[in-house]
């Protein structure tokens, strides 16, 4: 069975514990104090947790209306959030408590911020004592707020409208624009008081107010379908969902990350909250590959400093092998390579600075393949055979330009390399010729006549 969601409803004088499952939602526990017995219910909470499966994972405290303050507050531009101790100190002109004193945070749209505000004490000892308790509070939120992004997630409501919560003896209003509450009040659950709200803000839209209720009395019902400001927009099957369920659901996505608080109360004295909780398995999956990946990256430098630490002991006693084989009447020193880049010195300082020393052709061999090459079905002579280290200059004389050509083919074909002859006319019977070609090293011809 899944791993259950764990919505804690707290109160002044009460908590209720809910467990959200694939199933189904439960009220798992619940219990009612005083007010100045909120630390020493964390307790009785942690017990209740435990005993329908709990093992550390992370919780939603959703707060009743009793411990919030909220206004709306004018912004010039939503940067003006950024600054939040001017808008502490802001909000500190709306609500009775020093800024010190309370924890809030905004809501920003169409130039007005929505503030909401909940008293460091108790609240603050409470969440501690919880986290005392290895029950880690992941994110803080009102009831009616969670109720209203829950709502937001349902159907395809006015842009402009107002939610009314009935809990109790309380009403939760909430103006909504867009998805996004603009301003919230908490009223007695009187039709009039409702009637009165409602007509406040129409006058302040210019427009009638559309108004989506979940779970109103008959009687605040009746009230508002009399006032001409209110138009009720709510289906009978919206009208008969509890803000609890409402709620429930919404922390469910919280926390598997399919959506995002409005705002969070998770903060100063109250702790901070630690990202999204949804994403933990993940993050810990990935915090694995990484570790994996590192020991693997180890691993293969560890195997490849092996492996070269081997190739530089072949080539230490390979090192060795050439000098004894060089040198069979000396000792093999410490430093040999340092002997050997010594000794090669000394080579580069006769035979020159090049890499390679030369490889010589004798002329004999080079003469031997001329007199090959030497066609007998033409009439030609040469004035001057030249052979310098592997090169052969031919300069002599033919009756046609193609005898000179043929030529060239013969040397070709006994393996040496041949610039295209130069031929001249010199009279009707003679035709000069000059043939350069180059015999290579033995090495080189053999890899070429090689299949």
């Amino acid at each position: 069975m899944a791993t259950p969601i764990w919505m804690l409803e707290l109160g002044r004088t009460g908590w209720r514990l809910h467990a959200s499952r694939v199933e189904d939602h439960a009220l798992i526990a619940s219990a009612k104090f005083a007010e100045r017995d909120l630390v020493a219910q964390a307790e009785p909470i942690e017990a209740a947790l435990v005993a329908d499966g709990y093992r550390g994972e992370a919780i939603v405290l959703a707060l009743e209306s009793d411990w919030c303050l909220a206004a709306t507050l004018p912004i010039d531009r939503p940067s003006d959030l950024r600054d939040r101790q001017s808008m502490l100190y802001r909000l500190e002109e709306w609500i009775p408590w020093g800024t010190e004193d309370f924890v809030a945070d905004f809501l920003a749209v169409n130039g007005k911020a929505l503030a909401v505000a909940v008293p460091c004490e108790p609240l603050a000892a409470f969440i501690g004592k919880l986290a005392e308790r290895a029950i880690h509070v992941q994110t803080i939120l009102p009831v009616a707020l969670l109720g209203a992004l829950e709502h937001s997630q349902r159907g395809d409501w006015p842009t402009h409208h107002t939610i009314a919560f009935q809990r109790n003896a309380w009403i939760d209003l909430l103006s909504i624009e867009g998805a996004t509450p603009t301003s919230w009040c908490c009223l007695p659950a009187s039709g009039a008081a409702i009637r009165l709200e409602l007509d406040r803000l129409a006058i302040d839209r210019g427009a009638p107010i559309r108004l989506v209720s979940y779970e109103l009395d008959a009687s605040v019902s009746d009230e508002l379908r009399r006032s001409p400001s209110v138009q009720i927009v709510t289906d009978p099957p919206t009208a008969e969902i509890h803000l609890t369920d409402l709620a429930l659901s919404a922390a469910m996505k919280l926390l598997e990350g399919r959506i995002e608080a409005p705002l969070e109360l998770k903060q100063g004295p109250f702790g901070r909250n630690r990202g999204n909780v949804a994403l933990r398995r993940y993050a810990v999956a990935l915090q694995a590959a990484v570790a994996i990946l590192v020991l693997s990256a180890i691993a293969a430098l560890v195997y490849r400093g092996h492996a070269a630490s081997r190739q530089a002991e072949l080539i230490a006693a390979r090192q060795v092998d050439v000098f004894q084989s060089v040198f069979p009447n000396s000792k093999v020193p410490i430093g040999v390579a340092t002997r050997l880049r010594s000794e090669l010195a000394k080579l580069k300082g006769l035979h020159g600075d090049d890499s390679t020393l030369p490889n010589s052709v004798s002329a004999i061999t080079v003469l031997e393949g001329l007199l090959k090459s030497m066609p007998a079905d033409k009439r030609f002579r040469f004035l001057e055979i030249r052979i310098e280290e592997g090169r052969l200059y031919l300069d002599g004389e033919t009756r046609v330009h193609s005898d000179a050509e043929a030529i060239a083919l013969r040397l070709r074909a006994e393996g040496f390399e041949v610039s295209s002859p130069k031929t001249q006319r010199l009279d009707d019977q003679r035709v000069s010729l000059r043939i350069t070609a180059t015999l290579p090293s033995a090495v080189k011809l053999a890899m070429r006549k090689s299949p």
